[in-house]
């Protein structure tokens, strides 16, 4: 456990890209998964800071412009992103990225393992939302393409 949480990669520009352009949940999660700072993978997400969400179809093509690819799963992926919702599916989005039984979440700077996401952020997230964890579904899974986490460097250059 402790050598796959080694491998993870939180980026560190994260306040830094919310106050150049608004980086939310959406860039952070992708720029995580690939091991890059925020402020690398910015280009993918041209949307930003005039809109500052990124919904599905803006994903999909921030991962095609990086010439990853992705299988759109209705489950909690082994290795890429989810973007879950909560009951106000417009107004209660998220993004992580995940790696095996861990989790980035951007609110916290850290990969954790996913069910210590789940018993202790996720009510977090919810009560922001003025809803309960239980609401909260995964709306879309990405699985990407099978690659090592070490070979992700080599992507995106």
């Amino acid at each position: 456990m402790i050598e796959a949480l080694l491998q993870l990669y939180a980026p560190s520009d994260v306040e830094k890209a919310f106050l150049l352009f608004g980086a939310t949940c959406g860039p952070c999660a992708f720029a995580a998964f690939l091991r890059k700072e925020v402020l690398e993978v910015r280009h993918y997400f041209p949307s930003f800071p005039e809109r500052q969400y990124t919904n599905l179809p803006m994903m999909t093509k921030a991962l095609a412009s990086a010439g990853i690819r992705w299988e759109k799963v209705t489950q909690w992926p082994n290795q890429g992103l989810v973007l879950i919702s909560g009951p106000e599916k417009y107004h209660s989005r998220h993004w992580v990225a995940t790696v095996g039984e861990f989790v980035y979440e951007v609110s916290l700077d850290t990969w954790l393992p996913k069910k210590l996401w789940e018993r202790d952020y996720l009510p977090e997230l919810a009560k922001r939302h003025q809803s309960k964890a239980g609401d909260w579904r995964v709306e879309a899974g990405l699985e990407l393409s099978a690659f090592s986490q070490l070979d992700l460097p080599l992507l995106c250059r």
